[in-house]
Parts: C-alpha cells; structure tokens; sequence
C-alpha cells in the first residue's frame, strides 16, 4: 500500500534523509517533483502543460526521501538524468512542451495521459534506478509522446523499464527505436505504428494487449508468459530485432501475425519449457524474417476460406519447428520465392483437411523460385491433409526434403513443372526418411512432373492408411526417379505407373500390393522386389526390358525377348519368366543377380545367361538351360565379372559355357552340378573353377587357350575327350578328397576325361598344358572309356593319374609327377619307355581287374599296390621298389629286384628271380616256382617255394619277427646257411643249405636237411608225426625236439616223430648251461592236441624218437624229458632210453605203469594233478642206459663254423662225416654265442 506524504511530520522526513545518506551507495541521486500544476505543497496533480519555465512541480532535493516539500512548492522543472517525475493525486492531461529529459516517471494515480512533445530518459543512478516508467498498483496511464532514449553511458543504450501493477497505454505520434522492458506491467498499444520499432520485453506476467479488430506494429516482442492479443493483428517488423513469445494468440483479421513486413525479423515462439497452452493464430505470414517455433504447439485455424495461405513463408523467410514444436493449420500452407519450412528435431507440421477454409494442402514454390519445405531430426513429421504440392505451373523452382528419422504424408503428391526437363522441382527423401502417399499425381493438368530424389530413405505409394481426396487421379509418375539408393514400396490395391525412361534410381522398387506398371527401361538401375499380391507389368511388347537386380519370390512376365541387369544393387530372384524363355543379360552395374531355384524341384527356365558386368550367381534347386534351338549358352566377358553356381544348383540341358577375357566361371558346393556340352576358355586370365564338392560333366570337351587356367579344387569335372588346350594354358587340380600322401584310389579325381573307343593309337589323345596340382592339394586325372587309348607325356599334377576301362591302355611317354598310377575296371598302364625313375612318394595301384606292365622295365624306385603287376614279357629290374601289403606281382618273365621291400606277394614263375638285399615284411609273401637266387635276404614274412624250385643262397638268410619259410616237395634250397630267429622253416623237400635254429625259431617238416643246429629253438620233424632225416645235428642248451605222437602203438615216423641223424648228433651243453629239452606231444587221431589213440596206462611202451650214427658229449643231464603236454588217462613214470641198435644210436622215451587202483589220473597231466606233474617232469637222466657205448676222446680246437656248432669237437676212431668237413669249410661268425 502506498503510504501517503500527509503522515510523515518534517522530522521524520529529516530522519529518512538522514538513514539514506547512510544505506544509499555514494552515486548521485536524482530530484524527485511531483507534479503540482495546482501549487500545493502535497502534489495533488491535475491538467497543464509540462514545460522548462513554469513552477508547476513540488520539488524533493536529492537525498530527500521522495515526498513533496513544503519548502520546495512551485518549483520549475529541470532537465536532466537526476529528474524524476511523479504524477499522483488528481489526473489529467498533461501536454508535453518540447522534449523533457528525464530518468523516471511515476504515475501515482490513474487517469493520466500524457500528450505531445517528446520524452527523452536520460541514464542516471537513483534508488530506483534510471530510465524508468513505473505505474503503482492498479493505476492505468497513457503516454501519447513520442520516446526516445539518447545514448549515455552506464546502462544499455535504448531502455525503457516499466515497472509496477499498473496499465500503460503507448499510441506515440513516432517510431520508438529502442527496448521497452516491463515488469508485472500491462503495455497496450494504442495506435499501428508508433512501437513498429521497438523491442518490447515482457517479464514476470506482463501482458501485451491490442485494440481488437487492429492492426498493431511492434518491432519485436519478448515474453516469457502467455500474450493473449484478443482479435487483433499483430505485425512483427522490427529490423534486425528478435521476437521471443512462449505462448499467444492473435486475432481474427486477414494477417493476425504477420512477420518482417517491410525489415527482416525474427520470431522464436516457446522455449526450454514448453508452454501448457496452445498458441493460436488466424494467419501466419511472414514475409520477411524467421519464425522459430521451439518446445511449443501452434495452431493456425483461419476463420474463413482465404485467397492466401493460412501459413505463408515467402521471399527467403524461413519457418522453423524444432525440439518437438508443432504447427497445425487447417488452412494451406505455402511457401514461396525462396522461403524455407524446416520441421526439425522431432517436431510436427500439419495442414489439415477443412474444407472451408480451404485447407489440406501444403504448397511449395507457389511463386517465385527457391522454396522449401525441409524435415530433419528423429520424429519430425508433416502431414497435408489435401495434398503436398511442389512447384508452380510457372515454372516456380522448390523442393522438400525428407531428413533421416523424418517423416512426410500426403494423399496426393503433386509436382507441377512447366517442363519436363526440370529437375528443379524435387521431393528429397534422406536415408531413414519417410514419405508416404495414397497416390502421386504428375497428369498434364500440372503441366509436367518434376524429380524424386532418394538418398536411402523409404517412399510409400499407395498408402490406403491415408483418406483418399476426392477427384484425384490415376497415380503415375512421369517425372526424374534419382538418387543414391533407398527403397520405393507400392502397396495398396490399386495402379502405379513409373516412366521415366532414364533408369537412374539405383534403389529399391518394392510391389507389395496392386499393380506396378513401368516402361522398359524406368528400372534399369533399381532392384525389383514383388511380394504379397503384387505384381509388375511391362507395357512395351518386345522391347527389352532393364532392371538393376530382381529379388524376392515372383514371377516375372517380361514380354521382350531380354532381361537386362544394369544395377549396382545385389538381389536373390526365386521364380520364374511366365513369359516364356528369355535372354538374361548382365550388362552393367557392380550390383550381383543371385536366381535361387525352388525346393520343389520345378525347373527355373534360363535359356541363355550372358554376363558383362559383375555377376550372377545361381544357387540351390534346378536350373533348365534349354532353348528351343538348342544353342544355349552361359557366357561371362571381362576382368573380374563371374558366373557363380553353387549351393546345390543344378544346371542341366546346356549348351555351352564360355569364360572370356579376365573372366571367372566358379561352380562350387556339395550337390552343386552342370550339366553342358562344352567349356570354352578364350583369353588372358580368365578362370574357370570347379571347387569343394561340385560335380560337372561336359560331354563334348574343353577349349582351353593361352593364358588360360582350368581349377578343379576338390570337385570332380568330367569332359568328353575333344580337347583343345593351348601348351601355355594351366589346369590346376586338387582332388574331392585331397589329402597330403593319399592313397585310396578309388576315391574320385578332379578330372575325368571320357575317351572315345577305337581310337588309333597314331591319333589317341595326349594331354598337354600344365597340369599341376591346386592350392587345396594334389589332384588327379581319370582317363576312362573300354577299349580306349590315351598318352601321358610328364603331367605335373602329383595325384592319382587313373586309366579305367575294359581294354583301355593308358602309355606313360615321360615320367609324369603324379603319386600315383592307377589302372582299374579293366584298363592297362604300360610305359613307353624301359627306363622309369619313380620319383619320392610315388605308386602303381590296380584293382583286382587292371593292370600294370612292367615287361622290361628297369624301375627305381616306387610302391606297387593292387593285384594286377605283371612281368610277362621279358625281365624287369627294381631298384629300391617297394610292394606293399596286399599289392601281387606275377613274374613269368624274370625279374631282377635289389634294396626293396615286399609287403604284398610276389609270384615268380618263368625265367630267374633274383632277390638282393630285399626286405620281407611281416604279411608279406615271395612265392618262388622257378629259378632263383637270394642275397641278403631277410624274412620276416613268407617265403614258399613250390614244387620245382630251384634256390640258391647267395649269402645267409635270416628269418626273424615271426617269418616262415616253407620248401614244398621237389623244391630245393642250397647255398648259404639259413638262420631262424623267431622263425619258421617247413620243409617237405630238400634243403642243401645248414639251418641254424636260434632262440624263437622252429624248423620241421617231412624233407631231408643238412646240418642242423638247435640252440634255443625247437626241432619238429614230419608234418603232424612224420620222419625227418638230416645231416650232422647240433643239440644246444636250450634247444627243445617237439615229438608229436597220435598213434601209442604206431611206427616211428608215422604213429610218432622220428629225427633221423646221418651223421653226427653233437650235444653242446656245458656244466649250468638249460638242458636240451624233448617235449611229448599228445595228438588225436584227428592230428589236434587231445588223447593219442592206442595208449594203455597199464602196459609198458617205448616210443624211438632219435637215431644217429654217433652222440657225441652226450652226458647225464644234457637231456630233459617234458611231458606236460602229454594227455592219457592212466597213471605212470617215463624215462629216456639211450642204446645202440643195428650200429646207430637210439634215443627212447620209456613209459612204465605204476597200479594205484584207487586212482584214476591223467598220465602227464601237466597242470592237472601236481603230484602226476613231479612224477613226469623228474629228470630222465637218472633212467638213462648207456648201452655199452663209451665216449671217445674229445679234445679241443677246431675253428671256423664247427667251433660255432659245438664248444668240444670230438676227434673219435673215425674221421669226421663230410657234413661236419663241409660245415668247417664254412665261413663261420666269430662269436660261438651267437648260434
């Protein structure tokens, strides 16, 4: 509440002076006059005129506080920036003389005007500031003066503070240029002119209020609080000046905010805090300047149906929504001659349908060139209810432009443009923009269309979600499709015609729904997509028709006799030309067509493929290359462009295939199959592959030129045998199943060349090129065809090289590097020439009906496998040869094999066999019939020599780790000695040769020996019992004579074992030395282990077992009987007789019963009864009888092999046998252990 001057007495005004000279900051203050025209002391007001010269003031002195003084009554105003005006008690009109200079007015009571002259605030400091125009609560005042704010230093040039809960009214006669800034004020403006220039800053709740039905010009406005102008119209027109408005409306005339009419002026309407009210226009025109809306919602609703837009942004005027903003009219928007609508950061523009207002539609470039609408930022949107229209029929250049998160809709899209050439009239869309459309309309009425630009954003036609316009036209689109790329989407029942016959837009057509017509060449960079119930037509019958890329699943009905694919963009295409076949043509573009068949197994009908650029692939399901004329062909032309299948694709039925200049033609995959006539490679560079499980077949052959490289990388490919392979040309090979040292020749090749049969042998086939292996591995070359011929002249593919067929031959003219050779089903490997050096690793493989000839060949080197090498023909001669396990040679011819290995069989027949330096291995088999000669033999498989066999040791033969050496009936060795250690030696015929049976070993049979020695190995005469005679016999310590019995009543050498002696038997047992050990052996008739026939456990037996002209060193303990092996029922003792009988001496096993009636034990039972084991295994010696035989005199002394056969050579009254001389000619092993 004001407090009135009447109740402050003079002391107390003295007392406030005084405490403000105390609080106040030392600044000048001003002079307070209070406008007294009446001449009271108490300022009571009233009407005059305000001039310098009459004493119509009541003056307080500065630093007095601001209550009139009686002392200073009639005072004359005085100019200056410490003047302050105070208008209190009664008002009235006070008429201003000249210009006042002042720094504050305060209007104390209401009623108060103002009127003439000029006002000039002046800076100046006082306590309640300067510049100042302050109203006490509730009081109204007017000032029709004219303002101004001379410069001066100390405040911000141009300011007028209004302060105070009061109403100020301003109609001044000129344009005030500065700031009027106002506090809790209200400031109306009472004429259209006088604030067109000045700022007006509204703060805290001060209002802003107009006449209504007016035109009212202010230069700008800034408030933070909602301005409510009623129905007036408010003009914006301060130049170079910034309007901020949260939230306002405006009235009802023809322009209620109208912007920049004759200075350039911006508006920003909202904030950081959005405003809880909607603002509310008429009509927004700007014409000159920048309207932002930010944060804040506008809604333009004419009232009635104008001539002009409800918004219109025109003459390089922008209009901006952004941080969520957003403008709603229900009349049309349009922007004109430069102008520039931005929807920004989420922000919305919608021009709603109203009919009467004429709304619904938003225009750009409605005069004028240059307009534009533009969206950016995520979630901005803009909706015409009616129509986006763009462009003038006046040739008006405009644009908008869809920004990535943004979107636009429309029912009808309009372009008008006076000329088709134009692009100046352009729809935008960035990637991730929208715009969505019911249909676009570009007919003649508009003149002619104008340009879409894509950049990756998303353009829908046909969007049935919008409501459909009354009158609008067939959607078509006449106009330039452009751009980067970016997805164009028909969906909709309905039609859509494109024809624009440039074919620039390298995007995305997708049909979803209804129909898409195009003329022949508007896709010819766009990829194509069908899906739903859409479906494309070509009107143009027999034009070819040009698409980017197909993709999707659908038919295709192309009526021209050519697709041609000239786009950037990739696509997988899964159907089929409902047309008819067709030429599929890659002409240009980077983008790569795949044609995906069906999993139903329906044909995909290609006819021919021609590829120029880039590629196509073709993957999975069948692929039908046939024409009607049968010529067919996939075709690829250039440096890095390729025809790909793989997948499982199955192409069948084609002609050719042709791979042309840096070309690549790749078949690839498991299940991946071509089926053609003929691959033609021309050019430098180009490639064809065949890779990772694909199989094909070229029945005619293969043109392979210079430069030229044919790949096979673990596939298979088969041709016919019509090759053309240029000597510089490369065949690189790496088989199915490539593996470092392969040797499973069945296995597939990469390269199967089927031959024709009968063929001369003076015109057969013979691969040239290089043939070389591939990245993956070696690789191999199958030659197959019966009764075929084929040359290989020194291939340098180290796989399988493989000859297949019933009387195919395959010549080897140069050694080739391949791993292996292979002939099988019947074919032949023969070799041009009679020397062949296999080179590391290499090998001969047949199967069980192919061949091998070695006939005369001197081989070095290599590994036979398979059963059918042979020597028929004249000698071979290996050096260094290996057979391997299972692999058999027949020789019929002879054959000379040094430093080998035999693993698999070899049978020898016709002609001599010599054998140097040659390893048997375990399972392996030499089967000798003929002539033959053995030098550094060493056995540790088999060796059989058949009836007839003639062998000569040329040095000792060692048999070891389990080998067998048998010599049938008729056959012979001689020579050198044969040593067994862990061997076998049965021998039915004649061995010449001494046989030394060490530690594991075990010689036998039923033939005749010569010198044997037993020392840790056994002795088993006969084949079951049998009779075996030799020459002079040495029994070592540790040796064992396995006597087999079968018949207790039988003969010797037949019911039992007989080792016959012709000579002398040497006992070789020194004092500690293993006793020499006779084990009796049970068989059954049936010549199994089991109970001998005859035996009765209650007679006495004696079987002889050895004779011998003469035993020598035979002492008491050199022999031990072992009967654990001897099964009969009964109980009994045996012993070991020793006699002398018809001039020879005999060794007897004895058997004596012993009655125990209450038992009944096996005789010998070895494991079976202890007490029976002790009885039967005691020492014999102690049963021997020497049977008047007195040892002769043994000295020492003999050398050579005797010394090795015997430690006491004994000198008797007879000369040694000549078995025993011949033996100690012998060269003998130094060391006597060692026998």
């Amino acid at each position: 509440m004001k407090r009135s001057p009447l109740r402050f007495p003079g002391c107390a005004r003295r007392l406030a002076v005084a405490v403000s000279l105390v609080l106040l900051v030392p600044a000048a203050p001003a002079d307070v006059l209070y406008w007294d025209p009446q001449g009271s002391e108490a300022g009571t007001g009233g009407a005059g005129t305000w001039d310098a010269v009459s004493s119509l003031w009541a003056r307080t002195p500065a630093g007095i506080p601001p209550f009139p003084d009686p002392l200073f009554k009639g005072s004359v105003w005085v100019d200056g920036p410490n003047s302050a005006a105070t208008f209190g008690g009664i008002a009235g009109v006070v008429a201003v003389e000249g210009t006042r200079s002042l720094n504050e007015i305060f209007f104390e009571s209401t009623g108060y005007t103002l009127t003439g002259g000029g006002l000039g605030f002046v800076d100046g400091i006082s306590r309640s500031g300067g510049g100042t125009i302050r109203l006490a609560e509730g009081v109204s005042a007017k000032i029709g003066s004219s303002l101004d704010t001379p410069a001066s230093t100390g405040t911000p040039e141009g300011t007028i503070r209004v302060t105070g809960g009061g109403t100020l009214s301003l109609s001044l006669p000129a344009r005030f240029e500065g700031d009027i800034v106002a506090d809790r004020a209200v400031l109306r403006a009472g004429n259209q002119d006088g604030l067109r220039g000045t700022a007006l800053v509204l703060e805290g709740t001060t209002r802003f209020e107009a006449p209504g039905l007016s035109r009212v010009g202010v230069g700008a406005i800034r408030a933070a609080s909602r301005q409510d102008l009623g129905a007036a119209s408010l003009e914006l027109d301060g130049g170079g000046l910034t309007s901020q408005l949260s939230t306002f409306s405006s009235g009802l005339g023809a322009q209620s905010l109208r912007v920049g009419a004759s200075a350039r002026t911006s508006v920003e309407i909202g904030g950081a805090v959005r405003p809880a009210s909607v603002s509310t226009l008429s009509f927004l025109d700007v014409v000159l300047g920048d309207v932002t809306v930010a944060n804040a919602e506008l809604a333009v609703d004419p009232f009635i149906a104008p001539v002009e837009p409800a918004v219109q942004i025109g003459a390089g005027s922008t209009l901006t929504l952004r941080d969520s903003a957003s403008l709603t009219s229900s009349g049309w928007i349009g922007v004109s001659d430069g102008g520039r609508i931005s929807v920004e950061s989420g922000s919305t523009l919608r021009a709603n349908r109203a009919p009467a207002v004429g709304g619904g539609t938003i225009a750009v470039g409605t005069d004028g060139n240059g307009a534009v609408l533009s969206l950016s930022g995520e979630g901005s949107q803009v909706f015409a209810g009616q129509a986006l229209r763009i462009g003038s029929v006046d040739g008006a250049s405009a644009q908008v432009f869809v920004g990535a998160g943004t979107e636009l809709a429309a029912p009808v899209l309009e372009f008008h443009s006076a000329s088709l050439a134009t692009s100046e009239v352009k729809l935008q869309i960035a990637n991730r923009g929208t715009a969505r459309f019911r249909s676009v309309d570009t007919s003649q009425a508009f003149g002619h269309a104008g340009a879409i630009n894509m950049f990756g954003g998303t353009l829908i036609l046909g969007d049935e979600t919008i409501a459909p316009v009354a009158g609008a036209g067939t959607s078509s689109f006449s106009g330039l499709l452009t751009g980067t790329g970016g997805l164009v989407r028909k969906i909709g029942g309905g039609t859509l015609s494109l024809f624009d016959q440039r074919g620039l837009f390298p995007g995305r057509v997708q049909v979803e729904d209804g129909e898409l017509i195009v003329a022949p060449r508007t896709l010819a960079r766009a990829t194509l997509a069908v899906s739903g119930r859409g479906k494309v037509s070509f009107p143009y019958p027999g034009a070819a028709v040009a698409v980017g890329a197909l993709d999707g699943t659908f038919d295709l009905a192309a009526p021209g006799s050519a697709v041609v694919l000239e786009g950037d963009g990739d696509g997988v295409w899964k159907g089929s030309f409902t047309s008819g076949l067709v030429r599929l043509l890659k002409e240009a573009g980077a983008g790569v067509q795949t044609l995906e068949g069906t999993a139903d197994g329906t044909k995909m009908k290609l006819g021919s493929l021609e590829v120029k650029s880039a590629g196509v692939r073709l993957i999975r399901g069948e692929f039908d290359a046939k024409v009607p004329s049968g010529t067919s062909s996939f075709s690829v032309t250039g440096a890095g462009h390729f025809i790909d299948i793989a997948e499982g694709a199955r192409v069948s039925d084609l002609g050719s295939a042709v791979v042309n200049m840096g070309a690549l033609l790749n078949v690839r995959g498991s299940g991946t199959r071509v089926a053609g006539d003929r691959l033609t490679l021309t050019g430098p560079d180009v490639i064809a592959k065949f890779a990772d499980g694909a199989a094909s077949e070229f029945t005619d052959g293969i043109t392979l030129g210079s430069g030229g490289e044919l790949q096979v990388d673990r596939a298979t490919l088969v041709t016919g045998d019509s090759l053309s392979i240029h000597a510089l040309a490369r065949v690189d090979l790496s088989d199915p199943e490539a593996l470092p040292g392969q040797d499973v020749f069945s296995a597939p090749v990469a390269w199967t060349i089927r031959l024709r049969p009968f063929v001369p042998v003076s015109r057969a086939l013979q691969l040239t090129g290089e043939v070389n292996d591939g990245s993956s591995g070696a690789g191999s070359v199958a030659f197959t065809g019966d009764d075929s011929y084929v040359k290989l002249d020194g291939a340098a593919h180290t796989g399988r090289t493989i000859v297949s067929g019933r009387g195919a031959v395959m010549e080897v003219l140069r050694n080739p590097a391949s791993r292996q050779l292979v002939a099988m089903n019947g074919g032949t490997v023969q070799f041009a020439s009679v020397a062949y050096s296999a080179h590391e690793g290499e090998s001969f493989h047949t199967d069980a009906t192919g061949t091998v000839r070695w006939d005369g060949m001197q081989l070095s080197g290599g590994t036979l496998y398979g059963r059918g090498h042979r020597v028929d023909d004249s000698a071979a001669s290996w050096q260094g040869t290996v057979v391997a396990e299972g692999a058999r040679v027949i020789s019929t011819a002879g054959l000379l094999w040094q430093n080998g290995t035999l693993a698999g069989t070899l049978d020898a027949g016709g002609g001599t066999t010599e054998l140097r330096s040659l390893t048997i291995q375990r399972g392996g088999d030499a089967i000798l019939r003929g002539e033959s000669q053995l030098s550094s033999v060493r056995l540790n498989g088999a060796m059989h020599l058949t009836t007839g066999a003639m062998t000569t040791l040329r040095t000792p033969v060692v048999l070891a780790g389990g080998a067998y050496l048998e010599v049938a009936r008729g056959a012979q060795v001689s020579g050198d000695f044969i040593e067994l250690s862990d061997g076998s030696l049965v021998n039915h015929g004649i061995v010449e040769s001494a046989v030394i049976v060490g530690r594991g070993g075990r010689a036998g049979g039923t033939g005749t020996f010569d010198f044997v020695s037993i020392s840790g190995g056994t002795f088993a005469p006969g084949s079951s019992p049998g009779r075996a005679e030799t020459g002079d016999a040495r029994l070592g310590a540790g040796g064992a004579y396995e006597v087999e019995i079968n018949d207790a009543a039988g003969l010797a050498g037949a019911g039992f074992d007989l080792w016959s002696v012709n000579g002398t038997a040497y006992f070789d047992i020194r004092p500690g030395d293993a006793p020499f050990v006779l084990e009796l052996v049970t068989l059954s008739p049936d010549d199994v282990p089991g109970i001998l026939a005859h035996f009765d456990a209650s007679k006495a037996w004696r079987w002889t077992v050895f004779e011998a002209d003469a035993l020598q060193d035979f002492d008491d303990g050199d022999v031990v009987l072992d009967t654990s092996r001897f099964a009969a029922p009964g109980f009994g003792t045996f012993g070991l007789e020793h006699k002398l009988t018809d001039g020879r001496e005999t060794l007897s096993i004895v058997y004596a019963p012993v009655p125990e009636p209450s038992t009944d034990l096996l005789v010998g039972g070895g494991l079976l009864m202890l007490a029976a084991m002790r009885r039967v295994r005691r020492p014999v010696q102690a049963n021997v009888a020497r049977a008047g035989v007195t040892p002769s005199q043994c000295v020492a002394g003999c050398s050579g092999l005797a010394s090795c056969l015997s430690r006491t050579v004994c000198k008797s009254e007879h000369p040694a046998s000549p078995n025993l001389q011949a033996l100690q000619r012998q060269k003998a092993r130094p060391d006597p252990d060692s026998c």
